[in-house]
């Protein structure tokens, strides 16, 4: 069927479609979806043909036989579907329950352009809005080329077509929420339930040029035949229209400029004119004249990727955030070489230096088709460069130096130390570098390592989330990330490691539920999830309707008691309940225990008051944590990270000491042995490697704001209301009225790294996860090249800071019982980041200026200050990983979180001190406030000197409280002094805040007072 013939049933399907389609609507909604049912009703399912005897379950619906074949006549498709097809069921997902009905396709109505009802093999278009350029006329095009190529083979049924850029139906994850309305879009994202539509049968301009493909394919098959690879531009090319999007913009600076050599040739096309020019100058077969070629994406949904795929030339693929039908096939190593978003430039020329030393390695000369995708790189591991490249600049901390023979530039990866390859390809086979003491991320471009079959990290110290990247190794056999830092769910993802024989997570933060999908594993046999803080039940048998991972199974049952090999497993010292699944009782008593099962056999499990999530106030707590951990040493021969128990233990073994000497004890022995110095503060050096970026996933929760919503928020940046060295803090309101203040970071762009990268986006989702009254919330941040910006953005507290009351003012607004208020606020905000938080939150400068306050002077706890460590040696980097690196004693080291904790106990003292006293932490002529104070702490008798005497109504009974609180806290000894656990509670039991205090304090009852009399 000619293009002419296809565009002219176009035109009358359009124009005629009115007076059919009201027919064909009930015929179509009976035939595809069958009978509405009720919302939370499962539905039977549909099966396309999508080649020759290939059935693949795709929507729910009332199961019909597919059409008769074509003749034996008609040219036949491949007999097996394209991979690329299980993104369908992906798609599909939210309506896995429910079945699509008549009233959801009648809801997407207000986002559609058109609605497409296939029926007998015909094709009906109802117009609904004016589409961009003459999008839904190519995409009713594209449609008409599917039914002719598959004659006899399309089911019938009926679609809702959006043609804009970006995703339009928010994904909404709950299960009691009703599915979204199914639409049909060019491409999506992880936030949206968008269906994406496979548009694979034409490209072209669609204002001028819309051709079928296969003549496109062919034209660009010839073009390349025209030059060798060897002949071509040895450099990267990328020409495109740079007003879409920053990242478009960026890689211009990649050009040669500056006496800077990128190896790109990087070209703006000017949209307009190009228009006018009826795209003369660019013809798609002319561009293959380069060894390699970029793709960016552009605002979201890209037509250039397949003509830049297709060009027979390495393809330099710029991280995506949007998908569309073909592009999330695409392998990493096999179809592209990924370009981290963080340093594009440095990783341009890494790429393009390593391809063209390798010319023996050069690609195939195959041409990239969406029923035979490119395979030019199965050969090349041009990729396994750039993931080690990856991997070395998560690491911030190498003190036994084991990375140093680790040269990404001009080095052969497979001479690297913990690194072992294959012969002759020289795939990465190994990744050990088990006990090297390495601190920091694990990068997630370890996923692109596809022929990895070990990876074993254990006894190191890496943070953050294991990266779900993980999953898409296929071949890995060895997973070993024991006795780490890591924390935050498993991902899910692994349970597509089909090869997989063992997986050691022991020993980290790890939180949440086991993912079933580890059921799916057929070769594991040995499981250790020990020492980590997993909650919930052991999944044995599962019946999930869906899971969620970017690869996960279409087999729906799940659940530990699938794994047949599994001979080992290890659950022990976790917090989970329900019962032991029977089907792994075989497994000894001691791979179950402290934990809070329901068995009555269970052995040595946690106590009911652990179990119940209560806090540790008894001294069966603190004996049995205390016990569970060294136990669970002897039973393994394995040291438990303390960080995990050793709140827990001190906090118990703490309130048994409160507990039995009393408040009025405590009060009577304020002691202190010498003075201390603030401990806090502390300085770092270090030095820079390579920049790359972090895995978006970390901040996909965390809303973004453009800098120029907050320049028209903050008034243009004009609105000052505080600066250090290495901030400043503006003032904004937001369109909907909400106050804002913005952190904007002080740093040149020429000095900010792949340590700040990391450290910027780390400290962005440790501060997302803070939900406490006494905590500032982040509302969001700002991450902009052009012009450079690092922002972040909190709530707004209206009455400035502690220390403007304390210092600045004359302190009238500060009553001794608002001063109590602020003090037990600040201690329950510590309470929560100390010991509610998994893996802890510190304060980096805890002090009064830290402290804001609300309109009804509620103290709010903010971290202004922990860029100061990290930016003060920001232009002193010269390239390289040192013992002493950046994060030397980076508050995310949770050996590091844990002395923090006690150097904030510390520092609440002094605060404590301040409040009372209204004499800041250090003054030239008077010296340290604790120097000061310690004559009087020391003397119960003197301890009321301690009190501003410009204060009323102060309560002795207080004082004797915050001395007690002050002397525990400013104790030389940091493991003596008590957790914050036991701190708020001293002063919650000590200090009276009733409903009768407040309103004797209130000026509205000494008014009604005063009429009264």
């Amino acid at each position: 069927m000619s293009s002419i013939i296809l565009m002219s049933m176009a035109a009358s399907f359009t124009a005629g479609v009115a007076a059919t389609l009201s027919t064909v609507a009930s015929k179509t909604h009976q035939a595809f979806f069958g009978r509405s049912e009720p919302h939370g009703a499962a539905a039977p399912a549909i099966h396309f043909a999508c080649g020759l005897g290939n059935q693949v379950t795709t929507t729910p619906c009332q199961t019909r036989t597919p059409p008769a074949p074509p003749s034996a006549s008609s040219p036949l498709p491949s007999p097996s579907c394209p991979d690329y097809f299980r993104w369908i069921h992906e798609d599909l997902r939210p309506w896995s329950h429910t079945g699509i009905t008549p009233d959801m396709v009648a809801g997407a109505q207000k986002f559609a352009d058109f609605r497409l009802v296939v029926l007998d093999g015909r094709v009906y278009m109802e117009k609904y809005h004016g589409a961009f350029q003459t999008r839904d006329v190519f995409t009713l095009w594209g449609i008409l080329q599917l039914l002719n190529r598959y004659p006899g083979r399309i089911p019938d049924l009926e679609l809702m077509f959006n043609c804009g850029d970006m995703p339009v139906v928010p994904y909404d994850a709950r299960r009691d929420s009703p599915p979204p309305p199914p639409l049909f879009r060019y491409c999506k994202d992880d936030s949206t339930a968008d269906i994406v539509f496979p548009d694979w049968s034409f490209w072209g301009w669609p204002e001028i040029n819309i051709k079928p493909w296969e003549t496109l394919r062919k034209e660009l098959k010839e073009a390349n035949q025209r030059m060798s690879w060897m002949k071509r531009e040895p450099y990267a090319y990328w020409k495109g229209n740079t007003g879409v999007c920053a990242t478009r913009r960026e890689v211009m600076r990649c050009n040669v400029s500056h006496g800077k050599e990128w190896n790109a040739r990087i070209y703006e096309q000017d949209w307009v004119r190009t228009i006018k020019k009826g795209f003369k100058g660019s013809n798609l077969a002319n561009q293959c004249k380069h060894r390699y070629k970029i793709y960016i994406e552009g605002r979201a949904w890209s037509v250039s990727e397949k003509y830049i795929l297709a060009c027979d030339s390495p393809t330099l693929y710029l991280k995506t955030r949007f998908h569309d039908f073909f592009s999330r096939g695409l392998v990493p190593g096999r179809h592209y070489w990924p370009i981290p978003e963080r340093d594009k430039c440095r990783s341009i020329k890494i790429a393009v230096d390593w391809g063209n030393s390798h010319k023996k390695e050069g690609p195939s000369t195959d041409i990239i088709d969406v029923t035979n995708p490119l395979t030019f790189w199965a050969e090349l591991e041009l990729v396994s460069v750039s993931a080690l490249a990856a991997f070395k600049c998560g690491i911030f901390e190498d003190p036994l130096s084991v990375l140093s023979d680790w040269n990404t530039v001009d080095g052969d990866p497979c001479n690297w130390t913990g690194v072992i390859c294959s012969k002759p390809r020289s795939s990465v086979l190994t990744l050990n570098l088990s006990g090297s003491s390495l601190k920091g991320f694990l990068a997630p471009e370890i996923g692109s390592l596809s022929s990895l079959q070990e990876l074993i990290l254990n006894n190191n110290l890496f943070l953050g989330t294991i990266p779900k990247q993980i999953g898409m190794l296929k071949n890995l056999s060895i997973l070993d990330l024991s006795v780490n830092r890591f924390t935050d769910p498993i991902p899910p993802e692994l349970g597509n490691l089909t090869n997989i024989t063992k997986i050691n997570l022991h020993s980290n933060g790890l939180t949440g539920n086991i993912p079933p999908e580890l059921g799916k594993l057929k070769n594991l046999m040995e499981l250790r999830l020990d020492r980590n803080r997993l909650k919930g039940s052991i999944p044995g048998n599962s019946n999930l309707s869906f899971s969620y991972g970017m690869f996960a199974s279409h087999n729906n049952v799940t659940g530990l008691c699938w794994s047949s090999q599994l001979k080992v497993g290890d659950f022990s010292y976790n917090f989970f309940v329900g019962k032991i699944p029977p089907c792994l009782k075989y497994l000894p008593r001691s791979s179950f225990q402290g934990n809070c099962f329901q068995d009555s056999d269970s052995v040595l499990q946690r106590s009911s008051q652990l179990c119940s999530g209560g806090s540790a106030k008894s001294q069966g707590v603190a004996k049995e944590t205390y016990k569970q951990y060294h136990e669970g040493n002897k039973h393994q021969n394995l040291q438990q990270p303390g960080w995990l128990l050793i709140l827990e233990i001190t906090t118990g073994v703490l309130v048994v000491v409160f507990l039995i000497t009393g408040v009025v004890t405590a009060v009577k022995s304020c002691k202190l042995k010498t003075c201390v110095k603030i401990p806090w503060k502390r300085t770092r050096k270090w030095k820079d490697e390579i920049a790359i970026s972090i895995d978006s996933e970390m901040l996909k929760n965390v809303p973004r704001f453009t800098r120029q919503e907050l320049e028209t928020a903050c008034e243009d940046f004009s609105n000052i209301i505080g600066s250090s060295p290495d901030s400043i803090v503006y003032k904004g309101t937001m369109k909907d009225g909400a106050e804002i203040a913005v952190i904007s970071l002080c740093i040149l762009e020429d000095q900010w790294t792949c340590y700040l990268e990391f450290f910027f986006q780390s400290k962005v989702a440790d501060f997302a996860r803070l939900n406490h009254e006494n905590t500032a919330r982040l509302l969001g941040y700002c991450k902009e090249s052009d012009p450079f910006s690092s922002m972040l953005v909190f709530e707004y507290a209206s009455n400035g800071t502690l220390y403007e009351h304390l210092h600045y003012g004359d302190g009238c607004q500060l009553s001794w019982l608002r001063r109590m208020k602020i003090a037990l606020g600040v201690a329950r905000g510590l309470r929560y980041l100390h010991t509610e938080l998994q893996p802890p939150f510190t304060i980096s400068e805890l002090n009064s200026s830290a402290v804001y306050l609300t309109e009804d002077f509620s103290p709010k706890l903010v971290d202004f200050e922990s860029w100061k460590m990290i930016f003060s040696q920001s232009e002193k980097n010269s390239g390289n990983i040192t013992s002493g690196g950046p994060f030397h004693g980076y508050s995310n080291s949770l050996e590091q979180r844990h002395m923090d904790v006690q150097g904030n106990t510390y520092a609440f003292g002094v605060l404590l001190l301040e409040l009372i006293s209204g004499r800041p932490p250090y003054c030239k002529d008077r010296g340290y406030l604790v120097d000061w104070a310690l004559q009087y702490l020391q003397n119960p008798e003197e301890i009321s000197k301690l009190v501003d005497p410009e204060l009323k109504n102060v309560k002795s009974d207080d004082i004797a409280v915050i001395c007690s609180v002050v002397s525990l806290c400013i104790e030389p000894d940091p493991s003596k002094r008590p957790s914050m656990q036991i701190i708020s509670a001293v002063l919650e039991n000590g200090i009276d805040l009733s409903a009768a205090a407040l309103l004797k304090e209130s000026p509205l009852a000494w008014a009604e007072l005063a009429l009264s009399s």
